[in-house]
């Protein structure tokens, strides 16, 4: 496998883009693309294979992009002669830098891109043409990233990427919604909601209320409600149980731990219960979504020394 033109390993950038190029005769290959900062884009240029992106399982072939949200957990596994690239974007340098020179709304990006999507671009023979363009402009993209223009040559990858997609959203079309200054979000409910999701994740196993939560973030309830419905369009408590499922199927999909020994690391004291909770919210039981995951599964390793990957 071929990996050119990226900055990735430099800690330090907020933007970065990687040319990946698998041999032809080399056997498929699983490539592990969590990554607690970065969102993530990969557009697939020809060849294809397969994704597993927070537990949801899909297919990937020429034309299209995986979307992956920073601290998803991401896995890909791309056939010989797959070419493709991979470009990632700081979040906190995204929301301040990139997408307010777009014009858009950041409430209505941050609910529309919060989870992994894929999306369509030129499929088959009819848009090889495109994606060679596509792949060039990109190409010529990456290398003049790492000066001082790094916030307007992201909105130029991101408009490049989305420019013809066709399948993003259904029911108007738009990847960015225009915004009107009205919509705008200001940047202390940004904040607030930034550090609150921060706090969740810090204290899944706690008991914490609402108040605890605004104690941490010394902002009154009503503050917290107005941020959250404001930017994610849903209410703290929602905002907890979101991310609670999140963790679960996490979880599920790559640690042998059981759904018992899940529920109590997500705080709750009773199993039958967390099984009730997850399947009010998912439609499915923890047993049975763990066994849906089926093409191929990656395991945390308790040792620390990386993870372990196997097809299935």
């Amino acid at each position: 496998m071929t990996i050119s033109d990226g900055n990735r390993n430099d800690v330090r950038a907020n933007v970065w883009l990687t040319a990946i190029e698998c041999p032809k005769d080399a056997e498929a290959e699983m490539r592990d693309l969590s990554d607690r900062r970065y969102r993530q884009y990969l557009f697939v240029h020809s060849g294809g294979g397969l994704a597993r992106l927070e537990g949801w399982r899909t297919s990937l072939a020429g034309g299209e992009t995986a979307f992956i949200p920073a601290g998803s957990q991401a896995h890909v596994m791309l056939e010989g002669g797959t070419k493709s690239i991979l470009f990632g974007i700081a979040d906190d340098f995204l929301l301040s830098r990139v997408v307010p020179a777009l014009g858009v709304s950041i409430a209505s990006y941050w609910h529309d891109f919060h989870s992994p999507k894929k999306l369509s671009h030129w499929i088959g023979r009819a848009g090889a043409e495109d994606r060679n363009r596509l792949w060039n402009e990109l190409r010529q993209a990456g290398g003049r990233l790492g000066t001082a223009s790094d916030g307007a040559v992201a909105a130029y990858i991101l408009l490049t990427l989305f420019e013809k997609n066709n399948n993003y959203n259904e029911s108007n079309g738009e990847l960015f919604p225009i915004s009107n200054s009205a919509d705008e979000m200001s940047g202390s409910e940004l904040d607030i909601v930034n550090r609150f999701r921060g706090l969740i994740d810090e204290n899944l196993a706690s008991d914490w209320q609402i108040a605890d939560y605004c104690e941490a973030l010394d902002v009154r309830p009503a503050q917290l409600v107005q941020a959250c419905k404001a930017l994610l369009g849903s209410t703290p408590v929602a905002v907890i149980q979101a991310q609670k499922i999140l963790h679960a199927k996490r979880k599920l999909a790559y640690s042998r731990a059981s759904a018992a020994e899940i529920s109590y690391q997500l705080g709750f004291e009773d199993p039958a219960y967390f099984s009730r909770f997850f399947r009010k919210r998912t439609g499915t039981t923890p047993v049975q979504f763990r066994k849906s995951q089926r093409t191929f599964a990656v395991y945390e390793d308790p040792a620390g020394t990386g993870a372990s990957a196997k097809q299935r």
